[in-house]
């Protein structure tokens, strides 16, 4: 039995064709997501035109291009603020994608180097794992 997928993964998945990014097949877009993934979806006007997908150490944001530079709400902003993470997270935007670099950096992301075609991000933690002690 498949376990249900994230509210408006769906959704997010269709963005992600529409801002030409190159998409697993659903079913493994699924199975990725279905093991700790976190997804806050843009709704805007009732219709999701784009999302921040949690993964891992890893962020994909998507979002349709007619939306592209004016999506990030100040109330967006302060739950990426306070947003925790236990772990380094890295952003890789295409080199050529400078609305995505600075935003990157907005973030508070801090460039660490080039690979190929893409700009390496990475922020560090926010929090630490807390681990229990036996009793």
């Amino acid at each position: 039995m498949t376990p249900a997928p994230l509210p408006y993964l769906r959704e997010f998945y269709e963005v992600m064709g529409d801002c030409g990014m190159q998409r697993p097949t659903w079913e493994m877009f699924c199975a990725h997501a279905a093991d700790n993934a976190e997804l806050w979806p843009l709704v805007k006007g009732g219709k999701v035109v784009g999302g921040v997908f949690f993964k891992g150490h890893t962020i994909h944001i998507a979002v349709k291009p007619e939306w592209q530079g004016r999506w990030l709400t100040k109330r967006l902003r302060r739950a990426w603020d306070t947003y925790t993470h236990e772990c380094e997270l890295f952003a890789h935007p295409h080199t050529t994608n400078k609305a995505a670099c600075a935003l990157a950096e907005r973030l508070g992301f801090k460039f660490r180097r080039h690979d190929g075609e893409f700009s390496i991000y990475s922020k560090e933690a926010t929090c630490q794992l807390q681990l229990s002690r036996p009793c």
